[in-house]
């Protein structure tokens, strides 16, 4: 059981150490998910500013064909950069997701870990204090054995001294 606690620490350290780690991407992942937002801002105020007018309007705005081309594929270039952004925001809130939940999941086994610990650490008390109470019942016996031996010493003793003085008295008896 030592050794299961000394695995439940050194397990509760290396999941504080995943924590950290996924603390560490969750922020990056918040911090570019900002940045995300700041340019799609930055491309809606572009539309914004550029009222997307119609084709002909557009046409009608340059003085050149090539002029009004460029500011269609300016347009069409604001469109699809703030789709991909947006797709990328939506891939980064995804992430975040997945990161927080996996931060949730780490932060439940660390706790059923304490607690596995904690039981153990229980177990192992109780296991001591069980050895020492038997210690002691096995030291009291010891002596009650040691006691009834002397006794029963004293007895055999007694016993043999009766005997010798029998045997004593049947000799001069013969």
């Amino acid at each position: 059981l030592n050794l299961s606690i000394k695995a439940d620490q050194i397990n509760i350290q290396k999941f504080g150490l995943e924590i950290q780690t996924l603390n560490f991407d969750i922020q990056d992942i918040e911090s570019s998910m900002d940045d995300k937002r700041l340019a799609i801002a930055k491309l809606i105020k572009e539309l914004e500013r550029n009222e997307e007018p119609s084709l002909l309007v557009i046409f009608l705005k340059y003085q050149s064909l090539s002029d009004s081309l460029t500011a269609i594929q300016n347009l069409r270039d604001i469109n699809n950069q703030l789709a991909i952004d947006i797709e990328n925001l939506n891939n980064l809130h995804g992430t975040l997701s997945s990161k927080v939940d996996e931060l949730s999941g780490k932060k439940i086994q660390v706790e059923v870990r304490k607690v596995n610990a904690e039981n153990r650490k229980g177990i192992v008390e109780d296991q001591k204090t069980d050895r020492r109470n038997l210690i002691i019942k096995t030291k009291n016996k010891e002596s009650l054995y040691e006691q009834q031996i002397t006794e029963l010493r004293k007895k055999q003793q007694e016993i043999a001294d009766e005997i010798e003085k029998i045997e004593a008295e049947l000799r001069k008896g013969i």
